[in-house]
């Protein structure tokens, strides 16, 4: 049956990883930005003076040759300019279509005074514990946030927003995204189209 058929073919598919691991010092003053291209990032923190950064990449094809090419297009670039530390993940040649399902997971362990930065497309965020600044810019991004004290900026567009035991100074511009809010406090300003 072609049910069959569509099953069997899905489950030969041949994946490809790319593990990229990096830690950096971390000092009163330092800030991490990350712009995920189709990524999903996670942000969450712990007690140590280090920003730790693990990036998964992956390729899957019916074809091993496939799947090890559409890998090698797709680039991770991390650069330290001063205080700022920015991820990022791009195709290198964006004419080269991509055969392959792509995926980016970026597991981010900081600490919770750490000013974190995100811009995602194409992709979500989950960001937890943070007690400082916090910015993102979403498109056709789900943004999860749990447990955020500070400085919240958030913009969003075709992404629904959901966030939890969040308290401090926060705005929301959203268009075309669902905003789910639990157990509040502090200043919100949100603009919803």
């Amino acid at each position: 049956s072609p049910l069959l058929n569509a099953q069997t073919s899905n489950a030969l598919r041949e994946v490809v990883t790319k593990t990229i691991e990096d830690t950096y010092t971390y000092r009163p003053g330092s800030e991490l930005a990350v712009e995920g291209e189709k990524a999903e990032i996670f942000v969450e923190t712990w007690d140590k003076q280090k920003i730790q950064v693990k990036v998964v990449m992956t390729a899957s094809h019916p074809q091993l040759e496939q799947a090890e090419t559409d890998l090698q297009n797709l680039d991770y670039i991390a650069e330290v300019a001063g205080q700022k530390i920015f991820l990022k993940n791009k195709l290198q040649d964006k004419n080269l279509r991509s055969q392959s399902e792509l995926t980016v997971h970026y597991y981010i362990t900081l600490p919770e005074e750490c000013p974190v930065y995100l811009k995602s497309h194409f992709g979500g965020a989950t960001i937890s514990n943070l007690r400082n600044q916090l910015r993102i810019n979403g498109e056709f991004s789900a943004i999860n946030i749990d447990n955020v004290h500070g400085i919240l900026d958030i913009r969003s567009r075709f992404g629904d927003i959901t966030g939890e035991r969040i308290d401090g100074n926060v705005v929301i511009n959203s268009r075309r995204s669902d905003i789910n809010l639990f157990d509040i406090g502090g200043t919100f300003n949100i603009t919803a189209q």
